[in-house]
């Protein structure tokens, strides 16, 4: 017997019967226990057990997602040169930094800052002629 889940929800079946009689109609019968438990596999199938491996398992998509890393973050302010090194030891040779102004004398600046070289623990910001007051926020992503 095929499972109705997951395009439909399982049936819930009860016993119908008013009296023992294995020959009443309303008695559950081996179609009915069948039933229930080809939507008891449907289920278990979808859900997944602990590290499934099944890329359609709750469980899989579960792990996937834990297993992301979060952006993480941070602020700086530019040194008093046309290169600003940030040390961050989230930052990677593969990261992706990504820079936002928070001062408009950030902004102001000729040329605009932008990450130069991204290392192991560290980018540099490459920028005009800095006072030493520009401020920034970042974030890192792995």
């Amino acid at each position: 017997m095929a499972a109705k889940f997951p395009t439909t929800a399982p049936t819930v079946y009860t016993d119908k019967s008013t009296a023992n009689d294995v020959g009443d109609t309303g008695h559950w019968d081996g179609t009915d226990a069948n039933q229930v438990k080809a939507e008891i596999v449907a289920v278990a199938a979808k859900v997944g057990v602990d590290g499934d491996a099944s890329p359609s398992s709750h469980d899989y998509k579960i792990a996937q997602l834990e297993a992301r890393k979060e952006a993480k973050t941070g602020s700086g302010t530019l040194g008093t040169s046309t290169a600003t090194t940030v040390t961050d030891a989230d930052v990677t040779t593969s990261s992706v930094v990504l820079v936002q102004a928070t001062s408009s004398a950030f902004q102001g600046l000729d040329p605009i800052p932008y990450v130069s070289a991204v290392n192991s623990g560290s980018f540099v910001l490459t920028h005009g002629d800095a006072a030493g007051s520009e401020t920034f926020d970042y974030a890192v992503v792995t």
